[in-house]
This record gives structure tokens, C-alpha cells and sequence, in this order.
């Protein structure tokens, strides 16, 4: 029998057994498997999505449907067709998705540090102590010597010296991490501050070691050997290990010297140093000069030296 010879109000009975029954429904354990998968993936995805600034976006896709055509009638959406299978390349581990998060947060706080750290130094200070003692260096600089805490400070205190160099120039730094103290000089609970002395190398000094001696004496530390003492009745004395060789007063330089400011000329360990003396007996203040800076190891030398580093505003120290 056609269809031509039936009824058309048996039209409808004839086109839904035209249909058959369809291809057979997966498995429930099959469609509740698919399902945690696709659950999953859509969890990893918002994850990563909002983990870190750093990440944009991660995109996770997966196939609902298999070769082409229309899913069967009455299939669930999310699970594979009747001979389909999740593919495993699809999953996401846990540990895989938990080491992923780890990296991007690493990521994003060297990131941060960097944009933190970056106002810390510049090409006169190419180098810096941040808070935690840590070293930043400027980019494009880089450290060829290091001094580990040469001023003796106990945590969370910290110093460290440094020669840095952009491979034209080089800087001699000494580098501290100290609490930060009040308008009245008292500490502040949990505070810290950083604070940097630096100078063009050889600039008074024709060894970093020398240098960075004289540094420590200023922000506190100990004191090095002295050159020359000078006594309360105004009299010059060689230091330790140290031969007195010449001394006599010299000419005033504007801004840094008055009447009457003498030089010594001293030797001490096959080398020449110069001790410029600015005022009297228990007063004067001591500056050592080494003469290996100057072109020639004399007083004419040295006087020229010490103008001309007046004129340029920095002063022999």
C-alpha cells in the first residue's frame, strides 16, 4: 500500500513511522561523563580568565557535535553522538591547571615589583636596596663587584656595596636599608628607608675598597685608619702605619678652605695620599685625597684637583 491510497487523516501516522525509531540514546554513565567534562572545562576556563591581570584571555573550546549534520532527535546537546568519544586531549588535570594559576601569579608579581621598583634607580643611583634587601639594578647597567653588608647592620637593617658599569661609565655605590626615623631622629615601629651614596669611579679615590671604606665612616660605621691626627695643641701627626712626609698651609680656596688650612703629604703602604686639614686642634676635619687620582702625586696637582672639583660643584668627597 502507498500513500497515495490513504486517507489524509492518516497522513500524519504514515510520516512518523517513515522516521523509524532514530538512532539508540548513549548510555546514561556515557552522558553524565560527558557532561562533568564539559563542566570542567567551562570552570578552568573562568579560572583562568580572571586569575590575573596579566592573562587576558583563556579560551577553552571543545566539539559537542561529531563529523556533520544535526544532532538525533532527542540526544542531550553535551554528550557525543552514539559512536563518538570525548576526546582526552580536551581535559584539563587539576595539578596542570593549579601549576598554570602558580606561574601566571609569579608572573604578575615580578611584573609588579618591576613597575615598583623602577623609580628606585636612575643613571646617577643605577643601583638600589628595595625594603625586603633585595638589589635592583637599572636596566642596562649590571654589577661586576659586590661588598656583602660591609657596614655590619643586623636584619632588618641591610648594606651592600656595589660597583656598577653600563660598560661607559662606572659607579661606586654603597647601598642601605636603615629604619626610618621621625622629624625627631627616633625610629618609626615597622618603617624602613633606603638610602644610596655613589660616585664616578675613581673619584678620590683610585680603589673601590678605599672608597667604600670612607662611605661606611659617614653613614656611621667604622671608622678607617687615619691618615693623619692632629692633637688639641693644633699639631700633625702621621697615623697608623703611616710616614708624614710634608706639611704646610695653603692657599684659600673659595668655599672650601680658610686661612691658615694646611696639607700633609703621607706615605702609607708604598703609596702616596694627600690629608687636606680644614681648621685647628680637636676641630679640624681630615680629608684624605688619594694621589694616585691626581696626574702627578704633588701638592700643585692636588690643588688644582681640589679647585676644579669645587667649581663643578661636587667637592672632593
Amino acid at each position: 500500500m502507498t500513500t497515495d491510497d490513504q486517507d489524509l487523516a492518516q497522513l500524519r501516522d504514515v510520516l512518523d513511522s517513515s522516521f523509524g525509531a532514530g538512532p539508540p540514546l548513549p548510555p546514561p554513565s556515557d552522558r553524565l561523563a560527558a557532561g562533568r567534562r564539559a563542566l570542567r572545562r567551562r570552570r578552568v576556563a573562568e579560572a583562568l580568565g580572571g586569575a590575573t591581570a596579566v592573562v587576558a584571555v583563556v579560551a577553552v573550546s571543545f566539539t559537542v557535535l561529531g563529523g556533520g549534520g544535526a544532532a538525533p532527535r532527542g540526544a542531550d546537546p553535551v554528550a557525543p553522538g552514539p559512536t563518538a568519544t570525548a576526546p582526552a586531549t580536551g581535559d584539563i588535570d587539576e595539578a596542570e591547571l593549579q601549576a598554570e594559576l602558580d606561574r601566571l601569579a609569579a608572573e604578575a608579581q615580578v611584573r609588579a615589583r618591576h613597575a615598583r621598583t623602577k623609580g628606585l634607580v636612575s643613571n646617577q643611583f643605577p643601583a638600589a636596596l628595595d625594603q625586603d634587601g633585595s638589589l635592583v639594578v637599572k636596566d642596562g647597567w649590571r654589577v661586576t663587584q659586590q661588598v656583602e653588608e660591609p657596614v655590619g647592620y643586623q636584619p632588618p637593617e641591610a648594606s651592600l656595596g656595589v660597583v656598577v658599569t653600563d660598560g661607559e661609565r662606572t659607579r661606586w655605590m654603597l647601598l642601605t636599608v636603615n629604619r626610618a626615623l621621625d622629624e625627631r631622629g627616633k625610629p618609626i615601629d615597622g618603617k624602613l628607608a633606603t638610602s644610596a651614596n655613589a660616585d664616578d669611579a675613581g673619584k678620590g679615590y683610585s680603589r673601590f675598597e678605599d672608597w667604600l671604606a670612607a662611605m661606611i665612616a659617614i653613614n656611621g660605621g667604622e671608622q678607617p685608619s687615619p691618615l693623619v691626627t692632629v692633637s688639641a695643641d693644633d699639631q700633625v701627626h702621621p697615623g697608623p702605619g703611616a710616614t708624614l712626609v710634608d706639611l704646610q698651609e695653603i692657599d684659600v680656596i673659595e668655599g672650601y678652605t680658610s686661612p691658615g688650612d694646611r696639607v700633609a703629604e703621607v706615605q702609607r703602604d708604598g703609596r702616596t695620599w694627600f690629608a687636606v686639614i680644614r681648621g685647628h686642634g680637636r676641630d679640624a676635619e681630615v680629608i684624605p685625597v688619594d694621589g694616585a687620582v691626581l696626574p702627578h702625586a704633588t701638592l700643585a696637582a692636588l690643588l688644582t684637583y681640589v679647585g676644579q672639583q669645587m667649581e663643578s660643584g661636587e667637592g672632593v668627597r
